[in-house]
């Protein structure tokens, strides 16, 4: 039995939030969309809450003297493996991202929400596994000064074009405040590796100091007012304006509950079929699940 003083509460720093943007907005063409959004806002903070926890994770354990080890972060392009590797167990972080509202006394609600395990995942999953159960708590909508702007690119730019050359950027005078925005790609043929380079705009265009061969996306902490064409080449793209969007979480803070074995979910667990209604997805689940309430679940202490 789970009490709330069994649970371990973290604060978010930016550094984190700043690195789990940039794995999300270049994963995102490369990441299944279990979730069925249809939009890329929605997909890439999904992405970006299960790296925010799983790094909030890592450093807790780093900070607490564990034991441990991972596989760490997969490349961007690859399906992500980042379980952990502690007191002969398979650490899987099964966290979800839930809002402040009138009726979620927190921490006293995450007692009483399901925690949740695809079925079809706890089929294939190992006896030594473990799954700990996390929250992400932010605000629903940004209102902070921090802003951290999007625009991603379609597959086909951010797959690798096989050469490197510099980009063009252009757009009209009316672009808005003077603010870096910053490209996120590879550059190199052979030597393929991540490359970054921050623009401040002076007129209206821009050619890169740097060769790329992708582009996954762009960032800027003030929102463009004018649409921007990228060229590369002959080949061009048109950034409009609206395609933008804030994917920076407000006082972010992750709450380690409670975690369950194998033996928890297979042989105690009550299966949830697709479309269930639970505490956290108000509208249904996208599959099977098998469910254990957080507070019928073990402490984090004795993970």
């Amino acid at each position: 039995m789970v009490r709330i003083t069994d649970f371990v509460s973290l604060q978010v720093n930016n550094q984190v939030q700043n690195d789990a943007i940039e794995y999300a907005g270049r994963s995102l063409n490369y990441t299944y969309n279990r979730m069925g959004y249809n939009d890329d806002e929605n997909r890439l903070k999904r992405i970006m809450v299960g790296i925010v926890i799983e790094k909030v994770y890592e450093n807790y354990l780093i900070t607490s003297g564990a034991t441990f080890s991972t596989k760490g972060r997969t490349h961007w392009r690859n399906k992500d493996v980042a379980e952990f590797y502690m007191n002969n167990r398979i650490i899987d972080i099964k966290g979800y991202h839930v809002y402040p509202h009138f009726t979620r006394d927190f921490p006293n609600w995450f007692l009483d929400v399901e925690g949740l395990v695809p079925y079809g995942q706890l089929k294939k999953g190992a006896s030594s596994s473990a799954y700990l159960q996390a929250f992400l708590v932010s605000q629903k909508q940004n209102t902070s000064a921090v802003k951290k702007f999007v625009a991603v690119l379609p597959k086909g730019w951010s797959d690798n074009w096989n050469f490197a050359a510099n980009v063009s950027l252009n757009f009209n005078h009316n672009y808005g405040p003077i603010a870096p925005l910053t490209l996120f790609g590879e550059g190199g043929t052979i030597s393929i590796s991540d490359t970054n380079e921050s623009i401040i705009f002076s007129n209206g265009s821009y050619t890169t100091n740097n060769l790329f061969s992708s582009i996954q996306f762009l960032s800027s902490d003030v929102k463009p007012t004018t649409d921007i064409t990228i060229s590369v080449n002959n080949f061009n793209i048109k950034i409009e304006k609206e395609q933008w969007f804030d994917v920076w979480l407000e006082n972010p803070e992750v709450t380690f509950a409670a975690w369950g074995n194998y033996s928890d979910y297979k042989f105690k667990g009550e299966y949830l079929k697709i479309g269930s209604k639970t505490q956290v997805y108000t509208g249904g689940t996208k599959t099977g699940n098998m469910s254990v309430m957080i507070r019928n679940l073990r402490a984090l202490n004795t993970l």
